[in-house]
This record gives structure tokens, sequence and C-alpha cells, in this order.
């Protein structure tokens, strides 16, 4: 009979056997899963979603099944009540269904965090839209993904393209002075540089992702900051702890003699030697 009511809404053997024996629906008695099956189906279409949304939700989410409507219903009304429609309801929790299993204290916790950054109640709702797992990062990634986009001063590409904040803040800060090291400025009008596929930037710089990461550590970045009080902050600041490494960088190039100043081998043996030198 539950076997039945899976076939007939759609799911095949295989889905039903997933679901059925998943750790939150498997101490289920066929009774009471069938009565809940039945009725947040009938729920959700009648919200507005399909039966391939639901579909998907359930094969993410097994634990929907187990949800009652009132829960259901008052997750619902709670996302309307922090800003969103019902169309934009219905499009994150397919992408995400695992925003039904989070508490409204949840959700607004992490919709403060991020309005902390510098961003509206209105530009957090078109992000998390578009991006819905944004809710899924931790106030410290967060904090400093937004926080070299601010130093880049891009802030407001957050909004504009806000999936590729998953791309991450050790990498983008990499590409970032990669770039500057090549006499190339990033503002908001070029950026999408900074994001472009991992094969394609490879190609263009001859470096791979290893050897960027290394050459322009993110960690080193933080560690010295730390030892600045953590006065970088923006563009400028961070222009001018680089003017200083760079000085300090050449005179130590001269006094051992270096001659290929620009070649890869080099560089890394210079950017150890700054690392040594922070905050002169």
């Amino acid at each position: 009979m539950l076997r039945k009511e899976f076939i007939d809404f759609g799911y095949t053997k295989e889905e039903y056997q997933m679901l059925r024996y998943s750790y939150s629906l498997m101490q289920m008695l066929d009774e009471t899963l069938i009565i809940r099956f039945k009725e947040i189906n009938d729920y959700l279409i009648e919200l507005g979603y399909t039966k391939e949304d639901i579909m998907k939700m359930a094969k993410l989410l097994p634990s929907l099944y187990s949800l009652n409507t009132e829960s259901l219903k008052q997750k619902y009304d709670n996302l309307i009540a922090l800003g969103y429609t019902k169309e934009e309801i219905i499009k994150i929790t397919t992408q995400s269904p695992f925003l039904y299993s989070y508490s409204i204290e949840t959700i607004r916790k992490k919709m403060d965090i991020i309005m902390s950054l510098g961003y509206t109640k209105e530009e957090v709702v078109k992000m998390t839209v578009v991006l819905p797992p944004l809710y899924g990062l931790s106030a410290e990634n967060l904090s400093q993904k937004i926080k070299l986009y601010d130093m880049i001063d891009i802030h407001e590409y957050a909004v504009l393209r806000p999936k590729f904040l998953m791309q991450s803040t050790a990498l983008s800060f990499a590409r970032y002075n990669f770039y500057l090291s090549q006499g190339i400025d990033i503002n908001i009008d070029n950026c999408v540089k900074l994001f472009m596929g991992g094969k394609s930037f490879v190609n263009m710089s001859g470096m791979s992702k290893e050897e960027l990461l290394s050459m322009y550590s993110y960690d080193e970045y933080l560690d010295e900051n730390e030892v600045l009080n953590g006065t970088i902050n923006n563009r400028k600041q961070y222009s001018a702890v680089l003017t200083k490494r760079t000085n300090f960088a050449l005179d130590c190039a001269k006094a051992k003699g270096w001659e290929d100043i620009d070649s890869i081998e080099t560089q890394k043996e210079i950017e150890k030697i700054m690392m040594k030198k922070i905050g002169i």
C-alpha cells in the first residue's frame, strides 16, 4: 500500500526504497507515513509546487515527509514574513529544501549576519533567491568573503552575481594578487576575471591552482593582518602594505644578487622573505 502510494505519485521503485529506508523515515510506521505523505504532498501542491518539485525536494531532504503540515505552514509563513514572495519561496526551497528544516531563528540570524556586512534586507533576499546555500555558510566564511570584496572595492558584486560567493576566499585572494602582479587593476567592471573557469585561468596565467595558492597565501595574509591589528580593510591600505613589502623584497633580492626577479621561483623566495618581515 505505501509503496503503491509513492509509485503512483511518480517515484521510481529505487527512489521509494531510498526514501523509505532513509534515517529520518525508517522508524515511521507505514500507516503514519502514508498519512504524512498525502498531507505534505497535498499541502505543497496547494501552495503551487509541482509533483516534480516535491520529488526533487524529498530526494534531497527525505525528512520532509516526517514534518506535519502545521510545522511546514509555519515555516512557509515565516519566510513570507522575512520578505520572500510565494514564487521565491518555491524557487529557493526546491533548490535547497533544507530551509524547511531550519528554525526561523536560524534563518533570521544568518540574514542579520549578512546585513551586518553592509547589505540591506532586500539585497539579502535577492542574493539568497539566486543562491539559497548562502544560508548554509558559516558566519566566519561569509565575513571573510565580503571583507575581501570590500578590500577590492567590489562590495555590490555579491548582489549582482551572488553565485560567485561560492568560490573560496583563498582562490579569489590569490587571483586578485596575481592580477596585481601583472599590473592589472581589478574593479567592479572587470572583476569577473577573478571567477573565470579553472582551466581558463591556468591557460592564461601559466600557473596551476596549487602554485597560485602557495604563492599568494590567504592564510599568510590573515596572519599579517592580525599582526597589523586588523588595519587592512580597503584597497588603499592593502596597497600601502604591498608597497612596503615589495620595496623590502627588492632590497633583499639585490642583496642576494638575484637577477631574474620576475621568475616564478624567485618570486616564491621573495614572498617567503616578505612574510618573515611582516609589519615593517
